[in-house]
């Protein structure tokens, strides 16, 4: 009866030992399955981390990168491509269209005593003048026969001219002395109180050249001086008597109107 009793009591003994052990395999497996649940969610959680930081600081840095290539692809539109290829206009080119040569006179020794040429082959005597240009001669009559005649040869744009002055009243002032005037143009002058149409030539070199004369309406005289006005007078009065006077060279076809 006791053996049997013993041998109950080792079979219960082994059942519990039996259910405590198979308790605590359950009890381990469910704490290495926590254990394992629990690392892979932490790993899970880690790596996520890891790879959301790794994935943002990728993005900021190729962000970085980009932005700076992103503003030195825009340059400014466009810079002045031509500079000003011209100076300032330019300066006149054109010297003044009238030149004024007085009493250019000049002895040689092919031309008598008292008589003078100019440089471009004139003479001026006491007894008249000879243009050489023209081809052309006044003779003076006695009142201009006292050194008292200047012939002023004026070159300009509307042609040349010829200005018989009375010398003491120029040289006193330019402005007075004027007699009358000779003028070569190119084209025919209209007649007006002053101005007369004697006739044309051709010149040398095949220009037609239209013959007139400009005659003062007012005395060009100082009139304030009473020697210089009746030097003035004197050789006025006798105008008319050196332009009848006028006469061309052989070989100057003059017509006259």
């Amino acid at each position: 009866m006791k053996k049997r009793v013993l041998i109950g009591i080792l079979a219960g003994a082994l059942v519990i030992s039996a259910l405590f052990a198979g308790c605590s395999k359950d009890k381990n497996a469910d704490s290495e399955a926590s254990t394992e649940k629990t690392t892979a969610v932490s790993t899970q959680s880690a790596t996520q981390k890891a790879t959301s930081s790794a994935t943002q600081k990728a993005t900021a840095s190729a962000t970085k990168k980009t932005e700076p290539t992103a503003k030195t692809t825009e340059v400014p539109t466009e810079a002045p491509t031509e500079a000003p290829t011209e100076a300032p206009t330019e300066a006149p080119t054109e010297a003044p269209t009238e030149e004024v040569t007085v009493e250019d006179k000049t002895d040689t020794k092919d031309i008598p005593v008292g008589e003078n040429t100019r440089t471009d082959g004139s003479l001026l005597t006491n007894t008249g003048y000879h243009d050489k240009i023209w081809g052309m001669t006044l003779t003076f009559p006695e009142s201009w026969q006292n050194d008292n005649i200047c012939v002023l040869n004026q070159t300009g744009q509307d042609g040349r001219t010829l200005s018989f002055v009375e010398k003491t009243n120029y040289d006193a002032n330019k402005k007075y002395g004027l007699i009358f005037k000779l003028q070569a143009t190119y084209e025919l002058l209209e007649e007006s109180d002053n101005i007369t149409n004697l006739g044309y030539f051709i010149d040398d070199n095949g220009n037609v050249l239209y013959l007139s004369r400009f005659s003062t309406s007012d005395v060009r005289a100082d009139l304030s001086d009473e020697t210089l006005t009746e030097n003035y007078y004197e050789v006025f009065t006798d105008k008319e008597d050196v332009l009848s006077s006028i006469s061309f060279d052989d070989d100057v076809d003059f017509y006259e109107y």
